[in-house]
């Protein structure tokens, strides 16, 4: 979102210093590793009509134009209810590129084409490595990780590559944004390794051997950390927009891809991933985070079940079900958004947490289902074999 929409905000609404996701203030929330469950739920609704919904609930939240800020046409709406509704961002924007171009090249019946065109228009005024934020902040990194992949999928989708300097533009902010860790906070470490699986992706399809060697070295950055604080303090810890689980995502998804005598690192550190994320809220207003805390944790599960083996792979794989299942309860309306936390109300859903859920689990689930989709398996890999296609995966 850029900064003067922020200013207005500001002055609008006093308790919105900083638009979300840019967290205005630090502090890690430790967590509990997930426990098998007796009766865990199965992943047994319909991915692809759920998928759909997504869809279209993305198209609903797609700013048309208004008389106080008309440069938010394309652009993608926080959430749906005030005060966040107010707000438009070039991440939700960039997830839902990757959303409707992967969408689309399922064969999917909705025609997302104007979207596409429109957001492109809102990206190309906001880009994501001008977001709000300092000149090298996470905030900016953490958006260049979702261009990276928006602009990837819409090509391997279209064919149209007028959007590849938009491409480059994000992995070359990647390469020289900083992002210094400390013990006191996971939300660098996150964005790093949330970067280097956008960046190793883009990588191996492009054959850029400066892109794949930054990958490598923010994605061996993360295990280090992780190794050093321990896997038991950092996987299940959450902060800001981001779980631990984005942390071991980073490391199965690209440095154990690269160094497979390091494999044994999946099993271990992925004991301590952690479950859906319910009790008492850390934030009693819309910057109640824990379905995304959730998503996270169900991704860090896709991944450990996809790079371990035994009764591992099958204990992971019921983690990843379940909170597929839990998170998709969430949506009580059937409009194919969620909100914030099982806390909020089902007109309080919001677009970015609804995207993680769709790259997070939708599209893996229909395109195991169907075959080449694409999805968080293809993400530089996801771990493991990966279920998705380069160039599709977000």
């Amino acid at each position: 979102m850029r900064l003067a929409w922020v200013a207005l905000l500001t002055i609008a609404f006093s308790g919105l210093a900083a638009a979300t996701p840019l967290s205005s203030s630090r502090g890690v929330v430790a967590g509990e590793p997930w426990q098998p469950q007796a009766a865990p739920l199965r992943a047994t609704f319909d991915p692809r009509a759920q998928l759909e919904r997504a869809v279209m609930f993305q198209q609903r939240m797609q700013c048309v134009g208004r008389p106080m800020d008309p440069e938010c046409l394309g652009g993608v709406i926080e959430c749906e209810k005030a005060p966040c509704d107010l707000i438009v961002q070039s991440d939700n924007t960039q997830e839902a590129v990757w959303v409707w171009s992967t969408y689309q090249r399922s064969g999917g019946r909705i025609d997302v084409s104007q979207n596409l065109s429109r957001a492109w228009q809102y990206l190309g005024l906001h880009p994501g490595w001008m977001e709000e934020g300092g000149a090298e902040d996470y905030y900016r990194a953490y958006n260049c990780g979702w261009g990276i992949r928006a602009a990837m999928a819409y090509r391997s989708t279209t064919g149209d590559a007028s959007h590849e300097d938009y491409l480059a533009q994000c992995v070359q902010f990647l390469g020289r944004a900083s992002l210094p860790f400390a013990d006191t906070s996971i939300i660098e470490p996150a964005v790093a390794s949330w970067a280097a699986t956008g960046l190793y992706e883009y990588a191996r399809e492009r054959g850029d051997a400066a892109a794949e060697q930054l990958a490598l070295s923010l994605s061996k950055r993360v295990k280090d950390y992780v190794d050093q604080r321990g896997a038991t303090v950092v996987i299940p810890s959450r902060e800001w927009a981001a779980s631990g689980a984005t942390l071991y995502f980073g490391v199965v998804a690209v440095w154990l891809k690269a160094h497979p005598e390091d494999a044994a690192w999946a099993e271990t550190a992925g004991a301590t991933l952690g479950g859906f994320v319910e009790g008492a809220p850390d934030d009693a207003t819309w910057r109640d985070w824990r379905n995304a805390h959730s998503a996270w944790n169900m991704l860090g599960h896709l991944s450990a079940s996809q790079a371990t083996t035994g009764a591992a792979r099958v204990l992971h794989r019921q983690a990843f079900e379940d909170l597929a299942a839990r998170l998709v309860a969430d949506d009580g309306d059937a409009d194919g958004g969620i909100p914030g936390s099982i806390a909020r109300l089902d007109d309080e859903d919001q677009t970015w947490i609804s995207n993680y859920l769709t790259f997070m689990a939708l599209a893996p689930l229909v395109e195991e289902g169907a075959g080449g989709m694409g999805g968080a398996g293809g993400m530089g890999g996801a771990g493991g074999a990966g279920t998705g296609g380069a160039g599709t995966g977000g």
